[in-house]
């Protein structure tokens, strides 16, 4: 992730800004300066990190969604329902980090409000999610278990 490779620079762009700054040499001094006035601040720094932070399950969720040879609808519930999960036990010092929580909260609230049956189904005939543990919402596994009963009378 780009936003990650530009936290862990942080350190060796200031190092070369100030080495650049000091030089003798009047072009790298400009090119020192010229950096300086377009480097993000320390605050900024901390809410790019911060923003990494928020976003790491998301870069995890696309590996294992992405990274099968297989069909992955039976994870694609228990992934959103994990997203959901570490973004409501996420909090931030920083309004910007709070916002972009809220807002993709919003968005997998109103795309995966009650997960889709074929999902949830597929999640249930899958051994890894057997008895749908990550439900946060134990009336959602009732709801399913019944549906499953009351077709197979």
């Amino acid at each position: 992730m780009a936003l990650e490779r530009l936290a862990e620079l942080e350190r060796p762009i200031k190092w070369l800004t100030n080495d650049l700054e000091n030089s003798t040499n009047n072009d790298y001094h400009r090119d020192g300066v010229n950096i300086r006035d377009k480097l993000l601040s320390n605050e900024e720094f901390k809410v790019v990190r911060a923003l990494v932070e928020l976003l790491y399950p998301f870069d995890k969720a696309t590996e294992i969604l992405s990274g099968s040879n297989y069909a992955t609808l039976s994870i694609m519930v228990p992934t959103i329902e994990e997203l959901v999960y570490r973004l409501n036990n996420t909090n931030s010092y920083f309004d910007i980090i709070s916002e972009v929580k809220e807002e993709i909260l919003s968005n997998l609230s109103s795309r995966w409000s009650l997960p889709h049956d074929y999902g949830m189904y597929a999640s249930l005939l899958d051994p890894r999610f057997k008895n749908l543990s990550f439900c946060s919402n134990v009336s959602i596994f009732d709801i399913f278990v019944k549906k499953i009963h009351d077709s197979m009378k």
